[in-house]
């Protein structure tokens, strides 16, 4: 037996392949935190979507800890300066 929190910790996608997978094998997977709906279909395609909007908040995110570099980099020199 495969003990998982969520099914998604085990694969974005596709979950229940694995667990036809692990079925034929004798074995079976377990979701300790199972999903709010029954359909895998739907499961899925809410994952990707998350999956999605997490990979364009986290692209966002990078620019402006970028965009703050040189104001960071400008106020060591002003604090170095004044040592």
């Amino acid at each position: 037996m495969l003990v998982v929190e969520h099914r998604n910790r085990l694969t974005r996608y596709g979950y229940s392949y694995f667990a036809t997978l692990l079925k034929h094998q004798g074995r079976r997977v377990e979701a300790v935190f199972p999903t709010d709906t029954d359909n895998d279909l739907i499961d899925d395609f809410v994952t990707i979507l998350t999956s999605m909007a997490a990979s364009l908040y986290g692209r966002r995110n990078a620019k402006q800890c970028a965009a703050r570099i040189p104001a960071c980099i400008k106020h060591c020199v002003e604090q170095a300066e004044e040592v």
